[in-house]
């Protein structure tokens, strides 16, 4: 691919299942931290590239696959 960017950084995250948004701006993932970090829905802003958790609790949800 020759124009990819990456939108990420670090490498503390695991980010699965990457899909994008209608609005064409963001891409939802389903993000884990740690080694056995529960996944979150989250929302990465292609431009600001900050990741935007979409569910924060209760912990015990799990959204893998979520986009």
């Amino acid at each position: 691919f020759t124009d990819t960017t990456q939108v990420t950084r670090g490498n503390s995250s695991a980010y699965l299942s990457p899909d994008w948004m209608p609005d064409g701006e963001h891409i939802a993932v389903s993000r884990s931290t740690g080694l056995f970090g529960t996944a979150k829905l989250t929302l990465v802003h292609v431009d600001r590239r900050r990741p935007m958790p979409v569910i924060r609790e209760p912990n015990s949800v799990k959204t893998i696959g979520a986009a």
